[in-house]
């Protein structure tokens, strides 16, 4: 075969221009190639850049305040520390005072011999109660979190106003213990 017979072999010699018209046209349901390619390296639109920012500050946030709920927010400050010492000085002294007032209580139990109303000496058992149902005081937290040591403030103001109130009671009773076997 000559080079002229293949070269006719590979392009016939009528072309049909309606079949080939008609094979050009794009279908508009089926996406070319260029289309296709288009859309899925479209740039990201000012809307989408948007929301890519909004989560990638949501994320951060919740990121920061997982860390710091985890961490407890560090370590204790040194005036917290030292509010935390002052509030148990405090203690001390409102615990001395139940010592006193203690040892009032008994000394008219020992003067009342009997002396007394029964209602009375009922009044000043239930303060002891009140005053023996109070527990253990709470401490500071040698090494804690700052947290822990707002906890411990907190904690340490409550049982010191309930052994305010239970002192106050129990004074209240010797007293009246006290004036009535006079």
């Amino acid at each position: 075969m000559t080079n002229d017979q293949q070269h006719a072999t590979d392009t016939p010699d009528t072309i049909d221009t309606a079949s080939t018209a008609a094979d050009t046209t794009p279908d508009t349901n089926t996406p070319t190639t260029a289309e296709t390619t288009t859309e899925s390296s479209a740039p990201c639109t000012k809307k989408d850049m948007r929301i890519g920012i909004i989560v990638a500050i949501v994320v951060a946030v919740a990121s920061i305040a997982t860390f710091a709920f985890t961490w407890g927010g560090g370590k204790a400050s040194a005036e917290s520390v030292e509010n935390c010492e002052m509030q148990i000085t405090a203690l001390k002294a409102h615990q001395d005072a139940l010592k006193t007032v203690k040892a009032e209580a008994d000394e008219a139990v020992k003067n009342a011999d009997g002396k007394t109303d029964a209602a009375q000496l009922k009044a000043l058992k239930a303060a002891q109660a009140e005053v023996d149902g109070l527990g253990d005081a709470p401490s500071c937290p040698a090494d804690g979190s700052q947290q822990d040591v707002d906890e411990a403030i907190a904690a340490i103001r409550d049982y010191s106003d309930s052994l305010r109130n239970a002192t106050s009671g129990l004074d209240a009773a010797a007293k009246a213990l006290g004036a009535d076997a006079e």
